[in-house]
């Protein structure tokens, strides 16, 4: 597992499959889970505040770049 430290630039969200992406500064683009309901729900709440209030995340992928935890 591979660790991310960085903020939230920009939030892709499509509802037909219920997958989302998010951009990054540094620059970089990652999958959000979409596992469980549940589990994407709760990181899209965290990834939508730290947007919008722009405050640093921790985000833990593997090398599909899929978010496997989310800190802050």
């Amino acid at each position: 597992m591979t660790t991310f430290n960085g903020t939230i630039t920009e939030i892709e969200v499509r509802d037909n499959d219920k997958t989302a992406t998010v951009k990054t500064n540094p620059t970089d683009t990652f999958k959000v889970t979409n596992d469980s309901v549940s589990s994407f729900e709760a990181m899209m709440s965290v990834l939508s505040l730290a947007r919008v209030v722009s405050f640093p995340v921790t985000i833990e992928h593997g090398p599909d770049k899929e978010i496997n935890k989310l800190t802050f």
